[in-house]
């Protein structure tokens, strides 16, 4: 990779597991976020061929934040830093399939993104603490997940009656 010059986007997000890189499954690709000339890109290269560039094309964000690719290769997720709330799925050849958006704006961006193990599902989880499933036919939400920050406020042991805490 001699000659070649990119940006690791490490620190973009304050979530440590956003890397803004990926190996294909089979490991044959390898996928890398980078930034030129204020531009958001992403280059494709051939982890057999001594990661030779096989692809370079740009992305639709304005601020990337990380991206996932999905576990069969064939989608990658892309999304924006963390003050808007915008996910685009796409190829590995530059097409851009779907773009997601809640339909209010939690105010902050995608928090965390997970492939079903089939690649047909996508989670995508936000500051506001829900996470919205989209399948891969229509990238559509099929399901909303909403977490409870609520704790009990009574503690029972086995066979004990509540206690107020």
């Amino acid at each position: 990779m001699a000659g070649l010059s990119f940006v690791f986007l490490t620190g973009a997000c304050a979530c440590p597991y956003d890397k803004g890189y990926a190996f294909r499954s089979d490991g044959r690709y390898f996928v890398l976020a980078e930034r030129h000339k204020s531009k958001d890109t992403l280059g494709v290269y051939d982890a057999m061929q001594s990661y030779k560039l096989i692809r370079h094309f740009p992305l639709p964000t304005l601020s990337i934040s990380s991206i996932s690719l999905s576990p069969n290769g064939n989608y990658l997720a892309v999304w924006e830093g963390s003050v808007e709330y915008k996910l685009y799925i796409m190829t590995l050849t530059g097409d851009t399939l779907a773009s997601f958006v809640p339909p209010v704006d939690p105010g902050l961006g995608v928090r965390t993104v997970a492939w079903h193990p089939s690649g047909s599902f996508l989670a995508v989880g936000g500051w506001d603490d829900k996470v919205y499933i989209l399948d891969n036919l229509s990238w559509s939400v099929v399901a909303v997940l909403e977490s409870s920050t609520r704790i009990s406020s009574q503690v029972v042991g086995k066979n004990q009656t509540p206690v107020p805490l």
